[in-house]
């Protein structure tokens, strides 16, 4: 039989007796929260609150509902995220109608599979190819570690401070180059358990790091739409489909020019889908218990892209370099 514990109430700070399932001592101030339909429970921001899928406050939407709290004397802070919104990103032109610039996706500091080597080499590459915009497509961190069974095992540092200001510290900087950032799904967990915007919060404390957002953010640069996605979903070891499907969902005035894809680990590039050459992004993290799951290797590495066009668009040239390596390292932390 399960024995009660002396524990402390997260809504009152008073000592009671209770299961370990239970966070508030029921006292009558707690009840005027559970009387509105909203259940209180703790994270690592502080307190927060559920409301309950029946509650008669599930018709107040958004600020009505924030209003509606504090008529009833429940202090709240609505806490928001950007997504799909659009930016302008300036990129010189070597020579008429032509950029050059380089994309990397999935990093995952604080994983132990993390290739933090691969990644400082792959800046020196850029460096020396005179690159000054980087798009990252998303998981800049490995997150709170509830995304998949094991994770947790899998990880070298835990919770949002640890986590930033290991990335503050070590993602790669050089002079000249700015990374434009989306947040993707590991970076979003955080965000999911306590409000916290991990994205936000690094971007804030590193002038060469931009936030565009989580999930997806439509990019001009130059003169060229290109449309930065981190989905969610397993990895499968179909890769072309998951391009087709993002383009195929798409309105035919809103396919971009260029569409590029984080979150699967592994690589392909498909030309002229609709218009759209379209690339599902390698990564830098090595091979997780969730691959080992599908059975699929990562592609470990980044990509530059030259692209010429006419005026009209009409006309692209496109030359893909994939800086890959083969041999992840281990423990490279």
């Amino acid at each position: 039989m399960k024995q009660k514990k002396v524990k402390r109430c997260v809504v009152c700070d008073k000592e009671y007796e209770g299961y370990d399932w239970r966070t508030t001592c029921g006292s009558e101030e707690c009840k005027i929260s559970n009387k509105n339909g909203i259940r209180p429970f703790a994270h690592n921001a502080g307190m927060g609150y559920l409301l309950d899928n029946n509650s008669e406050l599930g018709a107040y939407k958004d600020n009505e509902l924030l209003e509606e709290l504090g008529r009833r004397g429940i202090g709240v802070e609505a806490k928001f995220f950007k997504t799909n919104l659009t930016y302008n990103v300036p990129v010189p032109k070597t020579e008429l109608n032509k950029l050059k610039f380089a994309i990397v996706s999935d990093s995952h500091f604080g994983s132990k599979m993390q290739q933090r080597t691969y990644l400082e080499m792959f800046y020196d590459i850029c460096v020396r190819e005179n690159i000054t915009t980087i798009l990252h497509c998303g998981d800049l961190v490995e997150g709170n570690g509830k995304l998949y069974n094991g994770q947790l095992h899998e990880m070298f540092l835990f919770g949002t401070d640890n986590q930033e200001k290991y990335f503050i510290d070590y993602y790669p900087n050089r002079e000249g180059i700015t990374t434009y950032c989306i947040g993707g799904s590991h970076d979003y967990s955080f965000f999911k358990d306590s409000g916290h915007d991990v994205l936000t919060s690094i971007t804030d404390k590193r002038e060469d790091l931009i936030n565009l957002g989580y999930t997806t953010a439509q990019v001009n640069l130059g003169d060229l739409s290109i449309r930065m996605r981190h989905p969610r979903g397993k990895p499968t070891k179909t890769r072309s489909g998951k391009l087709q499907n993002e383009i195929d969902n798409m309105s035919p005035e809103s396919i971009p020019d260029i569409l590029l894809v984080g979150h699967y680990h592994h690589m392909i590039y498909m030309a002229q889908h609709k218009g759209c050459e379209c690339i599902l992004l390698p990564c830098f993290q090595g091979r997780t218990t969730l691959l080992d799951e599908v059975g699929l290797n990562p592609t470990i590495g980044g990509i530059i892209l030259t692209v010429w066009y006419d005026d009209e668009k009409n006309h692209l040239e496109i030359i893909p370099e994939f800086k890959l390596w083969k041999n992840e390292i281990k423990n490279d932390y």
